[in-house]
């Protein structure tokens, strides 16, 4: 069964904060290359001001955002005109067919959690255990942890307590290098997320340490040859004394 929605699009931003909800102007929809995309402007707010946008739809009574969407959606959002946001609904919503209507609801942005202790200077050495830091900005139980190296998870992401803190059992055979990075997510909306500053993963044992004891060793075998040499090989015996 193919996806076939009929769409009626709510051009209404409520805000969590206390301040009254705020309109959206020029909102419209149309179908490109398999996503609905949804134009909207963004006009009636502060322009010194950041906020976090999300798309919901009617399936199930607005409570949760769709995860499947790209563009001007999610944290960072300032005011201004021409916003789109790109959602995959097939993916989202599978063999779907009936009314829908979508919400786009947001509020100014308050980071998840921010990062205490991870910076671009960060060196953690494999095989140690890293204590992780977080200041707690949300009333969330739980979250989401991944660790990654240039965006791409080096683990399954698992949850955890929200407690500020974890520790980090850094594996042994991780490799080294540049590029690794922490990312905590809003386990009931993926799409909200913060990802720390890179760092670095060194060796627990400096390989130019490695490398010494073996040159030693292969040195003092040359020796031994070199010596052995130097010693010429023995002439005959003398011949017997009349």
């Amino acid at each position: 069964m193919k996806l076939k929605l009929n769409f009626l699009i709510l051009p209404f931003i409520s805000f969590l904060t206390p301040a009254l909800g705020q309109e959206l102007d020029s909102v419209s929809m149309e179908f490109r290359e398999g996503k609905i995309i949804v134009h909207y402007d963004f006009l009636d707010g502060e322009e010194d001001e950041i906020y976090e946008l999300y798309l919901y739809g009617s399936h199930d009574n607005f409570s949760e955002p769709l995860q499947f969407t790209t563009g001007d959606v999610g944290k960072n959002i300032r005011i201004g005109a021409g916003k789109i946001i790109y959602w995959d609904a097939k993916t989202e919503l599978g063999n779907f067919k009936g009314d829908f209507s979508l919400k786009i609801k947001g509020s100014t942005y308050v980071p998840l959690v921010s990062f205490e202790n991870i910076h671009p200077r960060l060196k953690i050495k494999r095989g140690e255990v890293f204590e992780i830091k977080w200041d707690v900005n949300t009333k969330d139980d739980q979250v989401l942890l991944k660790m990654q190296r240039n965006g791409v998870p080096i683990v399954e992401p698992f949850l955890i307590e929200n407690t500020g803190s974890y520790r980090w059992e850094v594996p042994s055979k991780l490799k080294a290098g540049k590029g690794y990075s922490i990312q905590i997510l809003d386990n009931k909306n993926l799409i909200k997320e913060e990802t720390s500053e890179s760092f670095s993963v060194k060796r627990s044992i400096p390989l130019a340490l490695k490398i010494i004891p073996v040159a030693l060793a292969a040195g003092a075998t040359a020796y031994l040859v070199t010596k052995k040499t130097d010693q010429g090989i023995p002439g005959p015996p003398a011949p017997p004394s009349r």
